[in-house]
């Protein structure tokens, strides 16, 4: 789809362009059918590789689409954070389930650690997960590590408590995460299996975390496209290029102020000040959307 809108916008057949762009977007809404994670990366992914494309073709072919068009990318782009929110039910059924096999239940919500099972879902998890333990878990230490690990209500209650913290910090711009003491884990994580009491969550929880990145990634892109359109709509109304973007109604994730705009050689510059928030004049570099990242450039 994406070779093909770009031949189509080569071609200056706006029409197919447009379709190859609609449809991505499309089989990104479809492959959310179920609130699994997985399934929401997997939309944001698409969702970004369609917007990358649509860039792309704003760069080499500006005037492809008419008024009309772009009045209708707009409308979508704008709606577009609603259908696209990242859900973590699926991970909550997956952690549940999780319980159950683990963990002995008393009825009333608790229970102990099962050794056999213990030592097979430590294994599975840490096979998965970007935290590194320190070594596989042997049977004969589950009750040794059963006095340190806390009870299933104790792991379910630091579960809830912090898929709410990750759930308070998903529609948080980058300019408030960078404030606010963003990534979570570092305040939580301690990746020792025989006394760290919440070592299971600490296998968890960090993926989440980044997913909440991803999620604002995905808004930064949607903004600067939404900018560009502006910018093209102005032109195509005054024959000249903005100045300013302060109209555009998008604010860039990075600072929460207006996009900026610059002259270049033979067309504008369109940039984010990136994750060093500070304007270098819209001299590119590839790592500055990265969170952390210290590399001078926009």
């Amino acid at each position: 789809l994406m070779y093909d809108a770009k031949a189509a916008a080569h071609e200056g057949d706006a029409i197919r362009c447009k379709q190859n762009i609609d449809a991505a977007f499309s089989l990104a809404l479809h492959v959310r059918e179920h609130p699994v994670l997985i399934s929401d990366l997997v939309s944001l992914s698409i969702v970004n590789m369609t917007l990358t494309t649509l860039s792309d073709i704003f760069s080499h072919e500006p005037f492809l689409f008419d008024a009309a068009m772009l009045e209708e990318f707009k409308t979508h782009l704008g709606n577009m954070d609603a259908s696209l929110e990242i859900r973590f039910e699926g991970e909550r059924y997956f952690f549940l389930d999780l319980l159950q096999r683990m963990y002995t239940d008393d009825g009333n919500g608790d229970g102990s650690l099962v050794p056999t099972e213990a030592v097979a879902k430590v294994e599975m998890l840490t096979s998965v997960s970007s935290t590194q333990a320190t070594g596989l878990l042997p049977a004969f230490a589950i009750p040794i590590c059963d006095i340190f690990q806390a009870s299933r209500k104790e792991l379910l209650d630091e579960y809830d408590r912090r898929l709410a913290l990750i759930e308070e910090f998903k529609g948080n711009p980058l300019f408030d995460l960078k404030q606010s003491g963003f990534p979570l884990q570092a305040a939580w994580t301690n990746i020792n299996p025989i006394t760290g009491k919440y070592f299971l969550l600490d296998l968890l929880m960090p993926a989440l975390d980044r997913t909440i990145l991803q999620t604002r990634y995905r808004s930064g892109h949607v903004s600067g496209v939404i900018a560009t359109i502006y910018a093209v709509e102005q032109y195509q109304l005054t024959g000249s290029w903005p100045t300013s973007l302060e109209e555009a109604g998008t604010l860039d994730e990075w600072n929460g102020n207006p996009f900026l705009i610059v002259q270049g050689e033979t067309h504008p510059v369109i940039y984010s000040v990136g994750a060093d928030q500070d304007d270098d004049g819209g001299r590119h570099h590839k790592d500055a959307r990265t969170w952390n990242s210290q590399t001078d450039g926009d």
